[in-house]
């Protein structure tokens, strides 16, 4: 007597196999009919025994559903009894391996940006659940407009990452990120995750000089600076400095407010004479 629990040759009943095992066996010199008592065991102890019957000294049962046996080994056990009452035995095992997790994350530096200092050095990383180290993970980067990064790394440890991943390609908005794999017994994992690529950011500045481009005595002690900004959303600060030739500053901020900033009232007259260089900078989100 024998039996064999089909795995498709690797070991293992994946996600896909279990709920449809086979199982089948040789029965040499045992008469048609005769019935054939198989027991598969977990490493609980929990069992399923089924039965069927020998047909041209050998037997098949398929459609065998171990869905409620614990992860890990499983122990086949085929056994067959004469009139007599001796117990013909055979055994054979296998791994029931049906799990199987991964997921994806961009560093995106504590926001859900990117922005123009983090977009050629990205790093994309995940963890690993029941999925064995050297296995391969497959990430594909995909912009809105459907253009494609395609990356791999392999598993280490329990996680995957990769360092340094240049996104610049890829157009503004959300970028998609996909992270694929598969364990030894077959059974695949996927994960999905966005980000925004916000690389774009631009400000102006101007100096309300009466159009001469002097501030004279009256006109330096309340001056409106102002600007505008392009890919700055609105409540951004806008910070301001007017510095002299001497090296003296001074400093002010404004909000954007529809694409617009303004710093009214600013008073000059405490820095030299000649020439002076108006600064704006500004973040977006």
């Amino acid at each position: 007597l024998t039996v064999d629990i089909l795995d498709g040759g690797d070991g293992y009943e994946n996600q896909f196999e279990v709920p449809s095992v086979t199982i089948q066996g040789d029965a040499l010199k045992i008469s048609d009919e005769w019935l054939v008592t198989i027991t598969i065991t977990d490493s609980l102890n929990n069992s399923i025994t089924v039965t069927t019957t020998v047909e041209n000294e050998a037997y098949t049962l398929s459609g065998v559903d171990l869905s409620s046996l614990a992860e890990g080994p499983l122990t086949v056990i085929s056994v067959v009894s004469d009139i007599y009452g001796n117990n013909l035995n055979a055994v054979d095992t296998t791994i029931k391996d049906t799990l199987a997790t991964v997921n994806v994350n961009f560093d995106g530096g504590g926001d859900e940006y990117l922005n123009q200092d983090e977009i050629a050095t990205t790093r994309l990383e995940g963890t690993i659940e029941n999925i064995e180290d050297g296995q391969r993970i497959q990430v594909t980067v995909t912009d809105s407009l459907g253009a494609v990064i395609n990356l791999e790394t392999v598993v280490t440890g329990g996680s995957w990452s990769l360092d340094d991943v240049d996104l610049s390609g890829l157009s503004e908005g959300t970028l998609t990120v996909v992270a694929e794999s598969i364990d030894i017994a077959g059974n695949p994992a996927t994960s999905e995750n966005t980000i925004i690529k916000d690389t774009l950011a631009s400000v102006t500045v101007d100096v309300d000089d009466g159009g001469d481009g002097y501030l004279n005595i009256e006109e330096r002690q309340s001056v409106t600076l102002s600007g505008q900004v392009s890919d700055v959303e609105n409540g951004q600060t806008v910070s301001v400095t007017v510095q002299d030739s001497s090296g003296v500053m001074l400093s002010f901020n404004a909000v954007v407010v529809d694409g617009m900033w303004q710093v009214e009232g600013a008073n000059l007259s405490t820095l030299a004479d000649g020439a002076l260089t108006v600064s704006a900078s500004v973040n977006d989100v």
